[in-house]
């Protein structure tokens, strides 16, 4: 009787400590899934956050590269005017000259005519 006793016992001791087991595992996958959510959204912010710092640094590097290119352009553009104001500086200079040297020969050959004509009157 004692043995049928024990062995009962022991079947409940089982049965209880595999109910227990079963609860403990049930309550730990519980647990496991609760934090696997809350670690998988804290990922996926971190994520964003991330995509956030990165985005803005692309920005940042390209206001800083369109400011460096607009300065480069417009330094670029000032030596252009300088060397096209130059250019035409000289060009004007030339013309001038051209002129003044037309009119010279103008104004000679005037002065000769004239000078012929006042002769031939004499």
């Amino acid at each position: 009787e004692r043995l049928a006793n024990n062995k009962r016992l022991h079947s409940s001791l089982s049965e209880e400590k595999d109910s227990y087991n079963a609860k403990l595992e049930a309550s730990l996958e519980r647990e496991r899934a609760v934090f696997n959510s809350k670690f998988e959204a804290r990922l996926e912010e971190e994520k964003l956050i991330q995509a956030q710092k990165y985005e803005t640094l692309i920005e940042e590097e390209r206001t800083a590269n369109n400011k460096k290119l607009k300065a480069a352009l417009e330094d670029e553009r000032a030596v252009q005017n300088k060397r096209l104001t130059a250019m035409l500086e000289e060009q004007k200079l030339a013309s001038d000259q051209h002129l003044e040297s037309v009119l010279q020969k103008e104004r000679y050959a005037l002065e000769s005519t004239l000078q012929k004509s006042i002769e031939e009157k004499r």
